[in-house]
Formats: C-alpha cells, structure tokens, sequence
C-alpha cells in the first residue's frame, strides 16, 4: 500500500515537474521576445497595402470603425460630493458658477454634456493596432486579420518604431504616442470624473476581455489618417499560406533596396496542428 501510495505521489510530482518545465520554457521564450521585442501588423493584401509600403504609412482607424461593439462604451457616473463636484466643475471643466448648482442637483444632465465631449474625442483619435510578436504563429490572427492566410504580417522592431505627425490644412498635427498595452477587463469604464484619473489613452486602451488572446498593444493619433513610420523599424515581413507568389514578388520588389528586411512565410507544421516560419 505504501508502496502504491509513493508511486503515485513520484507520478503526480513527475507530472507537475513537466508542466513546471514546460511552463518556464514558455516564459524563457516569452522573455526572449520581449527583450527584442516586436510589435506585428496583420493586413490584407490589397491596394491600400501596397500603398501604405510604398510611402512607408500605416493608416490610424477611427475607434468606430472596428469590429468590436463595446469599443468605446465609457460613461461618466458622478458621485455626490458638492465640494469635489464644485473643485471639479469650476477649475477643471471651467463650468459658469450660476450654473453649478443646477448641475449638481441634475447629475444625469451635466453626465450628458461629459459624454459627448469623450464621444467627440473617441470620433476624432486615430488608432493604429498591433500584436506582441509571439501572435506571429496565431492562426486565428491569420484567419481574421489577413484574409483568411492570404495576406500578410509587417513585424516591427518596437524600440525603433515612432511616427510623424502630418499637415491637416496647412496646420502640424502631433506625433501619434505608444505603445499603449490594452487592458483586459470584463466590466464597463463608469468613472467618477471628479477623481480625474482617467486620461484619452486609457479609454481607448481597455477591452472587452474576450479578446485577450490578441494581446494587442495600439499607437494613438490626434486624428485619423495615414502617419509615416520609419522604416528601420519594419524588420520582417511574414507572408501567409495562401499568400500569391505575384504578391510575394510584388512586396519584396517595393523594398528591393531595404537589405535588412527579412521574409518569411508561414507553412503547416510537418508533425501538429499548427504553423511554422520558412524563410524565403
């Protein structure tokens, strides 16, 4: 019985030694990506794309333009602390003090005029996503953000990756900032604004966390639009499966002089469900 018992406490130690191992090898990989880290683009091969290559510009998205229906549902809730209320709508909102009353005795009205002001705001940002550099193999990303494997994957080096602003009828428009991790999270953003804690980049980086697998990392622009990156950024260019070889050929001719990118393409794995790189 002894016996048994020590058998089946070595396997179930076995057991968790080799999850344990297999668990730090995940890490040590993880690590290693991050300490190089790269941030990836999934597109489709079309049009935009190669235009995008060719004047060395990703485009900045509005908000509303994306697949998930809860981006950018953010409402105020004000607490009913007069005095915070007051510090908040004289000096931070710049409210009319014979106002201030009404206001705070009509919350729901005043929650209003806050939410527009952050509904203009999301309407108005530009958003440009990415995926850490371990989602290169995903084949759920492949299948949703390249054309069912027909596209492709630009992967930057995200030390060097930066864009410049552009001229919006003659007026500089700032550099896009990032970047800017999402966080995950399985409730609503209802804030209390008279905290002043949440700032533009945070409404516009917290997900639903249904998408956590995407582990998307986004650059924030003043306004939609295409930005130029620098290309000593762009280290790799990943192709799909189904990626045409008139694609490949017409990419690889676009930077023909860029000895320093690198191509690669996904192929199926000899002995798993699941993908590979080729070099190409």
């Amino acid at each position: 019985m002894i016996y048994c018992l020590t058998i089946g406490l070595f396997k179930i130690n076995r057991s968790i030694f080799i999850k344990s191992n297999e668990l730090m090898l995940f890490l040590q990989i993880y690590q290693s990506e991050t300490k190089i880290m790269k941030l990836i683009k999934f597109s489709s091969y079309n049009q935009y794309l190669l235009e995008g290559l060719t004047n060395q510009t990703l485009f900045f998205s509005s908000i509303y333009n994306f697949n998930d229906p809860f981006e950018g549902v953010f409402r105020y809730k004000i607490s009913a602390d007069y005095s915070k209320f007051k510090d908040f709508y004289l000096n931070h909102y710049r409210g009319r003090e014979d106002k201030l009353d009404y206001y705070f005795n009509n919350k729901i009205e005043f929650e209003k005029l806050l939410n527009q002001t952050f509904d203009w705001r999301y309407e108005n940002n530009g958003v440009c996503c990415f995926s850490h550099g371990s989602k290169k193999t995903d084949i759920l990303m492949w299948a949703n953000y390249a054309d069912n494997h027909k596209g492709l994957c630009l992967v930057f080096k995200k030390d060097k990756l930066a864009f410049h602003g552009i001229l919006l009828n003659n007026t500089a428009i700032s550099d896009p900032t990032g970047p800017h991790e999402i966080t995950y999270t399985h409730k609503y953003l209802d804030e209390d604004p008279l905290n002043r804690k949440l700032t533009i980049e945070t409404f516009l980086t917290t997900k639903f966390d249904i998408w956590i697998n995407e582990n998307e990392f986004r650059y924030i622009s003043p306004k939609p639009g295409n930005y130029v990156f620098n290309i000593e950024s762009l280290h790799e260019i990943i192709f799909g499966l189904r990626t045409s070889p008139s694609a490949i050929k017409t990419i690889k001719n676009i930077y023909r002089n860029q000895d320093k990118i690198k191509y690669k393409q996904i192929v199926l794995s000899d002995d798993k469900f699941g993908f590979r790189l080729k070099e190409i």
